[in-house]
């Protein structure tokens, strides 16, 4: 643990001491800030802001903690801050330069949705913190092993594992256990899980049973293969970040992204069942890929009815049962041929239409350019009108001072003539004033 601590980056180390500060934990020297004010005589609880301190501050106050549950606790959040960093980095790679099976695992991580589904609270109770190995193992290993689980509803509506199975990928089973819910179970689900409560008689396997199990399989960067598998780890309370999710690698041509499709979608046959038969369809993004999947099938090669070219693959499963399977072309061998002639055709036909397109779009330019031309000459046009119409606006400027000038004559001359007016009256006044 004391190396782990060492070793850790400071947003790491920042990280796990707010959680332990929120989840009121204290060590041999109290919580954070009673170490604080033990530590550093200087400064003490007064800079508790954990990002404003040194690694050795925080590292020193980690290694306070001594009890059983604590040291699991910081073990859990050690492992599981290391691996996403690991993760972080592998996610960054190219998927086209990786073998097929780690370009699963590239594609599973670099899904938008995977971070967000994928985010465990595994810093709680009862969870497991799978140790992914070197990066370099890592990336070699092709280790896969499927999962899937069954659950029961328990009487508080959570859910509680209650089978698994775990198979590898020779698939031979590697785990298969019926599991004792810690809870009351309110509803089995049987017409899902096949499980009823009489099948749990006498079963003493537990979930920390199948903890240990799976911590054990899971170990050295094996990849865990599943469809939604992250609804299976949350009900096992195990985080492992190296998986490949079909949910995630899948998707629909014409639906968002957040859209995921279900496993019933996924493997659907393309007819109903007859008897113990069944067909089902892949369809790959050309027809090379195609044509190199089928040259990858080791069978033996026959035709259909139809002359179609086909393998016959016989298998056998680890419980000894004998099975055969047809991978069928679903073309003729000369199609791949008529598909490049067809392209090459139809190649031949885009061209003439783009070089009809370029016709008509170099005589529609000539016919802007003209456009273009007649523009500036009425454009020349509107500037003389406006030059002859400011010219003509400066006359009417003149006249009208000139205007304004002769109404402030005419208003002078009428009140000169007032005033005679008034002087007149006032002689005849006085004339008559003398007669009498």
């Amino acid at each position: 643990m004391d190396e782990l601590i060492d070793t850790a980056e400071k947003k790491v180390l920042v990280d796990i001491v707010k959680m332990v500060q929120k989840r009121g934990m204290k060590g041999t020297k109290g919580d954070w800030k009673e170490f604080l004010n033990s530590y550093d005589k200087k400064f003490g609880s007064s800079l508790s802001d954990p990002a404003r301190r040194s690694n050795d501050v925080l590292a020193s106050f980690l290694k306070t903690f001594d009890k059983e549950n604590d040291l699991k606790f910081l073990a859990n959040v050690m492992q599981c801050c290391s691996n996403r960093k690991l993760v972080d980095e592998l996610a960054k790679r190219n998927p086209d330069k990786e073998t097929p099976v780690q370009r699963l695992v590239c594609l599973t991580l670099q899904h938008p949705q995977y971070a967000l589904e994928y985010a465990f609270p595994s810093y709680e109770e009862g969870w497991v913190v799978t140790k992914l190995c070197k990066k370099s193992k890592v990336r070699r290993s092709d280790d896969m092993v499927a999962i899937d689980c069954e659950m029961v509803e328990c009487v508080d509506g959570t859910e509680a594992l209650v089978k698994i199975c775990v198979v590898d990928r020779n698939l031979e089973v590697k785990l298969d256990k019926l599991v004792k819910p810690n809870k009351g179970v309110a509803n089995y689900r049987t017409e899902i899980t096949g499980i009823t409560d009489a099948d749990l008689d006498g079963v003493t396997c537990s979930l920390a049973d199948i903890q240990k199990s799976m911590k054990k399989l899971l170990s050295n960067g094996t990849i865990l293969v599943g469809h939604s598998v992250n609804n299976d780890l949350k009900v096992l309370k195990v985080d492992h970040a190296w998986v490949i999710d079909t949910s995630l690698i899948f998707k629909y041509s014409d639906g968002p992204t957040f859209r995921r499709p279900s496993l019933n979608n996924l493997c659907k046959p393309s007819k109903k069942p007859q008897g113990d038969k069944y067909s089902v369809y892949v369809v790959y993004k050309n027809s090379q890929e195609a044509q190199q999947a089928y040259e990858d099938v080791k069978g033996n090669q026959e035709k259909d009815s139809y002359g179609r070219p086909q393998k016959l693959v016989t298998f056998q499963l680890s419980t000894g049962i004998v099975g055969n399977l047809y991978v069928r072309k679903m073309a003729h061998d000369d199609s791949v041929q008529q598909v490049s002639s067809k392209k090459r055709a139809l190649q031949v036909e885009e061209n003439s239409v783009m070089s009809k397109k370029l016709i008509t779009e170099r005589t529609i330019l000539k016919e802007n350019l003209a456009d273009s031309k007649q523009l500036c000459d009425h454009l020349k046009e509107i500037e003389s009108l406006k030059e002859q119409l400011k010219q003509t606006s400066d006359q009417c400027s003149d006249h009208l001072e000139e205007i304004e000038r002769l109404k402030q004559e005419l208003g002078n001359r009428d009140f000169e003539i007032s005033v005679l007016n008034k002087m007149v009256s006032k002689l005849q006044k006085d004339k008559k004033l003398k007669k009498k």
